[in-house]
Order: C-alpha cells, then sequence, then structure tokens
C-alpha cells in the first residue's frame, strides 16, 4: 500500500473535517474511524498492510487532528458527522472499520444507511450493556470537564520526539508498536502561534478538555435502539475485559459489553485477552488481516 496519502477537509454539519485518503482502483473502500483523543494516522501501520489497489478513507472526527475544535462532542453527534461525510462523498461498498468510539460511530453510521456498507469490523468498541445507558452514574461522576482526570493531560510539547520519549516507557503507551506510536506523536501535536514561556512550542491536536469532554459524553445515546437494523455482517474484537464493577481509570482493559455480538443480527465475537484496548496500536498486522479477508 502507497503511504503518501491525500490530505481533504470538508465542511459536514457546519464544520470542517479533515481525513486522509489512500488512493485504489478497488471498488470497496475501507472508512477507518478512529478513537477518542487519535487521529487518522494511527492507522498508518495498518494500511501497510493492505493490498495496493485498496482505496482507505481515514476520517478525524470533530475536536481532533486537524479538523476543527467545535462542539458539541456528544457521540451521537459524531456518529451524525460520519453518516453525512458517507453521503456527501456517496461512498458504497463500504468496509467499516472503527476503533473505541471510532466502532460505535461505526455501527451507529452503517445502522442508518446499511445499503451504503457491506461489512464492520468493530475493534474494542466502547458499547456497554444496556443498563450503562439507564443508570449514567458512573459516566457522570465527574461534575464538569474540569474535573476530569483526562483533562490534566500534558498538551504542550517541545517536539514530537520529546512527546515518544517520554510515551515510550509509560504504560500502556509502552505496549505500543514502536512505529505507531511514533506516529502518534508525530501527527498528533500541532505547532502553536506563540511559545510557552517553557519552549514548548507544540500543542496537542485533541486538546485535553475535548478529550475530557467525549468521555464524559459516552452515555448520552444508547446504541442497542440500533442493533435490530445493523444486520450486515460485523466482527467485534475484544480485548482483555474489564474488571466487573472496577471504577479505575485503566484505558488498557476493554470497555466492550462481552455479550454485545450476541445481541447483534449477523455478528460474531473474538476474544483476545492477550492484547489491550489498544490492538491496532499492539498489532496492526492482526488488524490488516481481517480487514483483508473482508476486502477479498
Amino acid at each position: 500500500m502507497q503511504m503518501n496519502p491525500i490530505q481533504h477537509s470538508l465542511e459536514i454539519n457546519g464544520v470542517q473535517l479533515s481525513y486522509f485518503e489512500w488512493l485504489g482502483t478497488s471498488e470497496k473502500v475501507v472508512l477507518l474511524c478512529h478513537a477518542t483523543g487519535f487521529h487518522a494516522r494511527c492507522w498508518d501501520a495498518v494500511i501497510r498492510y493492505l493490498p495496493p489497489d485498496v482505496r482507505v478513507l481515514a476520517l478525524e472526527h470533530r475536536g481532533h487532528g486537524r479538523s476543527e475544535k467545535c462542539g458539541p462532542y456528544a457521540w451521537q453527534q459524531f456518529g451524525d458527522d460520519l453518516l453525512e461525510f458517507i453521503n456527501v462523498l456517496d461512498l458504497q461498498r463500504v468496509i467499516g472499520v472503527g476503533h473505541s468510539m471510532g466502532g460505535f460511530t461505526s455501527l451507529y453510521a452503517a445502522s442508518f444507511n446499511l445499503q451504503r456498507f457491506e461489512q464492520l469490523l468493530l475493534l474494542d468498541p466502547v458499547i456497554m450493556s444496556s443498563d450503562f445507558y439507564v443508570d449514567q452514574t458512573s459516566a457522570n461522576r465527574y461534575r464538569n470537564v474540569e474535573d476530569h482526570p483526562i483533562s490534566r493531560r500534558v498538551n504542550h510539547w517541545g517536539s514530537a520526539q520529546a512527546m515518544f520519549e517520554k510515551f515510550a516507557a509509560r504504560y500502556p503507551f509502552s505496549l505500543w508498536r514502536e512505529d505507531v506510536l511514533q506516529d502518534y506523536c508525530q501527527h498528533g501535536l500541532e505547532q502553536i502561534a506563540t511559545k510557552a514561556r517553557s519552549g514548548d512550542g507544540f500543542q496537542l491536536c485533541c486538546p485535553p478538555r475535548v478529550e475530557a469532554a467525549i468521555y464524559m459524553a459516552n452515555a448520552g445515546f444508547n446504541p442497542h435502539l440500533l442493533f435490530d437494523k445493523l444486520k450486515l455482517p460485523v466482527t467485534v474484537l475484544r480485548a482483555e475485559t474489564k474488571p466487573e464493577n472496577s471504577t479505575q481509570l485503566d484505558f488498557s482493559k476493554s470497555p466492550t459489553w462481552p455479550a454485545l455480538a450476541n445481541h447483534l443480527p449477523n455478528a460474531h465475537d473474538i476474544y483476545l485477552p492477550f492484547l489491550s484496548h489498544f490492538l491496532p496500536m499492539q498489532d496492526p498486522f492482526l488488524i490488516a488481516t481481517h480487514i483483508n479477508q473482508m476486502i477479498v
């Protein structure tokens, strides 16, 4: 697969969204949707294992990457953005691949536009049991964005290399493949016009307060309402399950409801307890293998 994507910008629902395109001659389109706090170029390592003729699109959700930092950051809004993105580009024969929140948005968009999709590959989608969406106590335990620990992430950096060196030894980033972490750092920073006093001239493309707001909104829409509509083939990959009733903020464990695939019309579940929630960051070859099986 050629590794020089074309960057595009498109107004969707009043917000400028960035996306990257890897050109190909295949009629099928692989549509990649990233997780909360990430960006489109986190998929680069996966894309390297795809055939050279496949067309790949990787969207950057609002608030992320090079897309406009403009709310609302409700998960239903991300789903509506993806749905409109697909319609505006008139995409057909879509293989939807979504990681974490991107799995939620892929399921959402496909549910409302089945005729455009062929299959879904959901990589540890953050979809909980129905009880979670009824009782939102755990989702709303922080009163405002500033109280959420994610809002206190280090935002300013001297360089992408400095960020890489800091994260390489820090769990769970230490679980990632090195080239994926390099991509995350290199493409996850933007230069700021005025350097901070410390000389740190770069900041995260997904501001910590935006990322925190997204986590706080993950119970705002119940995806179970869409399950009966989703009649196309779905593969769910799940990482090591998060302990039941755990309140620890551990992003390495899977938050996905283990019974998800059983409640979708045409889905199967693959449990990967040897991997963390960061499936495409740890094993991009495995993810590409599943995609390649869908595009034959």
